[in-house]
């Protein structure tokens, strides 16, 4: 069980490593971004960079449409779908 002091370290130290994950998250996003200016600006798909590839690559997938599989057939919609029970941990 944890005590409130140590619970409230705890909290304290995940505030701090979230706020270190955004910082890390933005930096590689501003990154990335830069790779796929460059990328463009050259119109490839593929930089080498020393040993690595760097892609940003075009490519199509099939996705089911639920929502409109749901709205032009209710009933069969309803008889394939199922309650699931999950939990969400959350900080706020």
């Amino acid at each position: 069980m944890l005590s409130k002091k140590v619970a409230a370290e705890k909290l304290a130290r995940w505030e701090e490593l979230s706020a270190i994950e955004k910082e890390i998250a933005a930096e590689k996003s501003a990154i990335e971004d830069d790779f796929k200016k460059e990328l463009d600006r050259k119109g490839v798909e593929v930089l080498e960079v020393g040993t690595k590839k760097v892609r940003w690559t075009s490519f199509f997938k099939n996705q089911f449409d639920s929502k409109g599989f749901k709205a032009a057939c209710p009933d069969v919609y309803a008889a394939w779908t199922k309650q699931v029970a999950s939990r969400r941990f959350s900080i706020g």
